[in-house]
């Protein structure tokens, strides 16, 4: 899992996480965030740059209308599941496989890269 920025100055090393993905053969960047996330965004952009697919695990539900943010994680087709609750625990819940709503691999035999806080799948 990439972690957002909760703490200003921490912002991940995408370079990093892309080239730790690629040699553990991971094909998805999964990433945890919370609605509108700007942390999304530049997770999805980078995965599509470097031709791996993008999930987005998000607390709440999908929003009424499409926003900018939406816009652009959706243009780089990084799929976002919405876990339905509000507390960001239930982002943790989803990710640490504590819940049967996980996102799976998006290809057959494919594998996600989980990265910081997680673990390597």
């Amino acid at each position: 899992m990439i972690p957002g920025g909760s703490v200003r100055g921490s912002r991940p090393r995408f370079d990093l996480v892309v080239a730790d993905a690629r040699r553990l053969g991971a094909d998805t960047l999964v990433t945890g965030a919370g609605p509108r996330s700007n942390h999304a965004r530049p997770t999805a952009a980078v995965a599509a740059l470097a031709g791996l697919a993008c999930r987005a695990v998000c607390w709440g539900g999908p929003p009424q209308r499409m926003q900018d943010n939406d816009r652009l994680i959706a243009r780089f087709r990084a799929e976002i599941h919405f876990t339905g609750e509000s507390p960001r625990a239930s982002v943790d819940a989803v990710l640490g496989g504590g819940s049967a709503d996980a996102p799976a691999p998006p290809r057959a035999g494919g594998r996600r890269h989980d990265w910081g806080a997680g673990a390597l799948r």
